[in-house]
């Protein structure tokens, strides 16, 4: 006879990331790293009652929450504390868009889709470590050279 195991809070976090992060092995893997939040609340080995998962939406939030952000959104907040408010538009979808949809980690994510408040954050992280003071100074470059559609299509095509 076989026993269904009950869902846990960790079960949860796995559904909820997979919701907003469609490459399963990526969202498994930002998963785990969110379970560390959940340990430090103590909810991470708790059985999934409507309580507990009550608590976890309230946690982890939605994406209709209203500290929700698209990784565009986050992309244009970061590089707004560098560049003109134009050149930062310009460049936030295109560099969401390369940084978590391109290379070996792709996300394959909306980058114009709003994303609950914790997984916002934590793809600010991921962001944020891979803007450079350079990187910023060509994004500029380019703006100045190519204007804001130039720029938008240098940088889906930049390698």
């Amino acid at each position: 006879m076989e026993t269904s195991k009950t869902p846990t809070a960790q079960d949860w976090l796995r559904g909820w990331t997979l919701t907003y992060i469609p490459n399963e092995k990526e969202a498994e893997r930002l998963a785990q790293r969110l379970h560390t939040h959940l340990k430090t609340n103590g909810l991470h080995d708790l059985q999934l009652s409507e309580e507990v998962r009550a608590e976890l939406e309230t946690l982890m939030g939605t994406a209709q929450d209203q500290n929700a952000r698209s990784p565009a959104t986050v992309v244009q907040e970061i590089l707004s504390d560098h560049l003109p408010s134009e050149t930062a538009t310009a460049a936030a979808a295109p560099l969401a868009f390369r940084t978590l949809n391109q290379g070996e980690r792709t996300l394959e994510v909306d980058v114009e889709q709003k994303m609950p408040p914790a997984l916002a954050t934590m793809i600010e992280k991921i962001l944020r470590a891979n803007i450079t003071d350079d990187g910023v100074a060509r994004i500029q470059t380019m703006y100045d050279e190519l204007g804001p559609e130039g720029l938008r299509q240098w940088m889906l095509s930049a390698n």
